[in-house]
């Protein structure tokens, strides 16, 4: 016996559905039931699913991917330093299309708000939350500060059905050259004569701030992966790269890292001998979006000029790293008057600079990579990647969300324009146009409320005129009682039939030329079945373009609603043709909305 085709709640038809699956990386339509998605494939495929309960969201050839993850950010945890609550925060990250983050520190008071916070149902988005063993910052000696953290005294939290999970801690190597309090990077070799740094009174020793010795870092890796946490390495210059690489390789004695998952946040000044390292022991990393500066020689005074140009090796390393991963590290600042730009939480923006090198700077300009910089080329496959699927790897939830396949969850992001096929120097200008976490609806985008679940235009609500009330009509053939006429004269109770099966197609004349703001049909059909409709418009002159395409099971007394997301312009001839219809083709009514 067949097993029964289990019927979907929302299903998505006619789209472009980037996957991040390696097996087919390209759909159409999907699936969702429950939260989780339960099928991707062809609009035949998914459509199996389709039951008189199922909304089905005709997405026109717009591009639905998985929802982009924060590989390393601090925006909820210091949403306060932006002057936003909680619930502010978690809605910026979600209009920027993030269905999950990793939040990189936290001392025990953060954590318990966290878990308070999702056992009262205010957490909308996956929150992986890295509690912090020691803080960035140092004490007056200039030694590291131990927190009161999470880690060791409760076990990790792993559980992939969790708001919240705590899969991980935050270990601080060195500085970060922010200020004083916080020590600069750890270098193997001593900053440069006359450093700012140096002058400036930042660095505790001519070769930075290194805050641990190397066999206190191995014992406390060894603990952490003793009880079950992976450690996230805050290193920053080589010197502390080299030395959470050497904690990783003690602490696996052997093992492979593809189960515990040591990872090392920022790779900012990588040396040219440690890039294999990541390779040889799998270990995640995160990578900024570009390199932040328009000066290509702002770090020369500090680093001297050939080891200032380790600091693009992060690019190197993330191109033959498979779990390279984006961070934006949104949020870690000291103070509160700090100005805080949209664009740098972004994920649009970490990928046109991942796949460009460029920046775009104060006022919209845009930094040109240097060639040292620019030899290091990353697709917008591979960068798509490090935005979905990479970062779902370094928290362990790669086989519940981060692509687009049977099971996972249904974390999705419609996006305006379709990452593959637009130049890169255009991928600046994608937005972000809906955000669907776990099946269900967190954000919609002015203007793409036709695509989002439960606030399509309603069928008894018109926006504007019935421009096609009374029109001049035409028809492929027509029933003799049942002229073409009757799809336009505004009456439910009559009907346009073919007295045929398809193809067949009926076209109205509008008279002059209109702005068309939606198109709706009322479907008349015996039998119950799957059908094709094809909305053609044009003006007066000009050829006859496919605005869109419906694809489904359709029955009697169903409405057909085509929203466009910009006005139809200078529309003067609708016409709509049925290739495949289980039924005689007819309508009842065709609404034109619009003005002239």
């Amino acid at each position: 016996m067949q097993k029964p085709v289990e019927p979907a709640d929302l299903i998505f038809t006619n789209g472009n559905l980037i996957t991040i699956e390696p097996d087919r990386p390209l759909a159409q339509a999907i699936a969702i039931r429950s939260g989780l998605i339960l099928a991707v494939g062809s609009n035949d495929e998914v459509l199996i699913h389709q039951a008189p309960s199922t909304q089905v969201i005709d997405l026109q050839g717009k591009t639905l991917m998985p929802g982009f993850i924060d590989g390393h950010t601090h925006i909820l945890t210091f949403h306060d330093r932006m002057s936003k609550s909680l619930a502010e925060a978690q809605e910026a990250a979600i209009s920027h299309g993030f269905t999950m983050v990793s939040e990189m520190w936290a001392n025990i008071d953060v954590v318990n708000g966290f878990l308070q916070a999702e056992k009262d149902g205010e957490i909308r988005l996956r929150v992986n939350i890295f509690p912090s063993y020691n803080d960035g910052i140092l004490d007056g000696q200039r030694n590291r500060i131990m927190l009161n953290t999470w880690f060791p005294g409760h076990t990790p939290i792993l559980d992939p059905q969790r708001m919240v999970r705590i899969p991980g801690i935050k270990i601080f190597v060195d500085g970060d050259n922010a200020s004083s309090a916080r020590g600069c990077w750890a270098l193997s070799d001593p900053y440069e004569p006359g450093a700012p740094v140096l002058v400036n009174g930042v660095c505790g020793s001519n070769t930075g701030d290194l805050y641990w010795t190397q066999d206190e870092l191995n014992q406390a890796v060894s603990q952490a992966q003793t009880t079950g946490y992976r450690v996230a390495f805050h290193a920053m210059g080589d010197g502390a790269i080299e030395l959470a690489i050497n904690a990783i390789e003690f602490a696996l004695d052997g093992q492979p890292n593809d189960t515990i998952r040591h990872q090392i946040e920022h790779n900012s000044l990588l040396r040219d001998d440690l890039l294999q390292k990541y390779v040889d022991l799998d270990i995640p990393a995160s990578v900024r979006g570009h390199v932040d500066m328009c000066d290509p020689n702002l770090g020369v005074k500090a680093w001297g000029a050939e080891r200032h140009q380790w600091y693009a090796n992060r690019y190197a390393m993330a191109i033959i790293n498979d779990h390279s991963y984006v961070e934006t590290d949104f949020g870690w600042h000291e103070s509160p008057d700090v100005r805080y730009s949209q664009r740098t939480l972004d994920p649009i923006m970490a990928l046109y600079g991942l796949v460009t090198h460029q920046y775009t700077g104060e006022g919209g300009f845009v930094c040109n990579p240097a060639d040292w910089v620019a030899v290091h080329q990353i697709s917008v496959e591979k960068a798509l990647q490090m935005l979905t699927i990479s970062p779902a790897y370094a928290v362990s939830m790669e086989n519940h969300t981060g692509s687009l396949k049977a099971g996972k969850f249904a974390d999705l992001v419609l996006l305006s324009g379709d990452p593959l096929t637009v130049q890169p120097v255009e991928l600046k200008d994608l937005r972000v146009g809906m955000t669907i976490i776990g099946g269900k609806l967190e954000y919609c985008a002015p203007g793409y409320e036709m695509y989002c679940p439960g606030l399509q235009l309603p069928v008894d609500l018109p926006t504007s005129g019935n421009l096609a009330l009374g029109r001049s009509v035409n028809a492929s053939r027509s029933e003799g009682g049942n002229p073409p006429e009757w799809a336009v004269d505004g009456n439910e109770s009559t009907a346009w039939s073919a007295g045929d099966f398809p193809p067949q197609w009926i076209e109205i004349d509008l008279g002059a030329p209109a702005d068309i703001s939606a198109i709706r049909l009322l479907v008349t059909q015996y039998p119950e079945g799957a059908t094709k409709h094809r909305v053609l418009a044009w003006g007066s002159g000009s050829q006859p373009v496919e605005v869109t395409f419906f694809s489904q099971v359709t029955t009697s007394g169903q409405w057909l609603v085509y929203t466009p997301a910009q006005l139809l312009e200078g529309i003067r001839f609708i016409r709509v043709e049925t290739p495949v219809s289980p039924s005689w083709v007819g309508w009842v009514e065709i609404e034109v909305l619009g003005t002239r």
